[in-house]
């Protein structure tokens, strides 16, 4: 009897298991059905992409933007990649991000904002303008007037795209960091020529000394704070020390 019921309890663990295994591929047959349903749609001609919008700054932008997305003929919109699709256009030099959404069933939406730069670094051929993180936007043979204007920071050019090396983002970070006052920034020129000796000038002609690079945000601005107070007090003058930045010495 007791034989009997083993088998019977054994019968009846191997038909629960069979029933498990059913259950189970009838639900993977179920998902591959339902994936090449969804798939079969998501690339019909319905989702095709049929137009590209790119929102940015400028129209000269948008149109390099068009050019390098790329986009084939006949991409579903629905399984387009589109984190792939952002990342090369970040590579664009005068890209600082890039965002894409499909706007279903058959557009694409390209977001992009770009880099700005704030400093013209004097090179050879002309002038590299940098955006804050030291990234060449663009070449030029004139430094714009509202930028800063770098001299004898780097030994030679950096083309678009290129960033400038660690030791001299550092400098260029320090001076940026110490020039709050857009008034003292727009124009300003920073000399490195002579590491031991640098030398500032605005664009209203006023001489500054820092010295070494040695604490240099806080030279330069000490130097910016003490031609903003000279100024508010009616006065013009023509030369500012901060080398010893305990003892500064300024000149009408």
């Amino acid at each position: 009897m007791a034989r009997l019921s083993q088998q019977d309890s054994r019968g009846e663990s191997e038909v629960g298991l069979w029933r498990l295994r059913y259950r189970r591929a009838v639900q993977v047959a179920g998902l591959v059905i339902l994936f090449s349903f969804v798939y079969g749609v998501g690339t019909s001609e319905y989702f095709w992409i049929r137009e590209v919008q790119v929102i940015a700054p400028t129209p000269q932008l948008a149109q390099q933007v068009l050019a390098q997305a790329m986009v084939p003929a006949e991409a579903s919109a629905l399984f387009y990649p589109v984190q792939r699709l952002a990342h090369t256009i970040e590579q664009c030099p005068q890209i600082k991000q890039a965002q894409v959404e499909p706007d279903l069933p058959s557009r694409l939406v390209i977001r992009v904002w770009p880099r700005e730069p704030v400093a013209a670094i004097k090179c050879d051929t002309g002038f590299s303008l940098v955006d804050e993180k030291g990234v060449c936007v663009i070449c030029a043979s004139r430094a714009p007037a509202d930028l800063i204007q770098i001299y004898g920071l780097i030994q030679g050019p950096i083309s678009a795209g290129q960033r400038l090396n660690p030791n001299s983002l550092n400098l260029l970070t320090q001076c940026l960091a110490g020039l709050e006052n857009e008034e003292v920034r727009s124009g300003l020129i920073i000399d490195f020529s002579q590491r031991y000796s640098i030398r500032l000038c605005t664009a209203a002609g006023v001489q500054g000394e820092a010295g070494s690079a040695d604490n240099l945000q806080r030279k330069v601005m000490m130097f910016a704070a003490i031609l903003k107070e000279l100024q508010r007090r009616g006065a013009q003058p023509a030369y500012i020390d901060v080398r010893i930045m305990d003892r500064p010495v300024w000149k009408p």
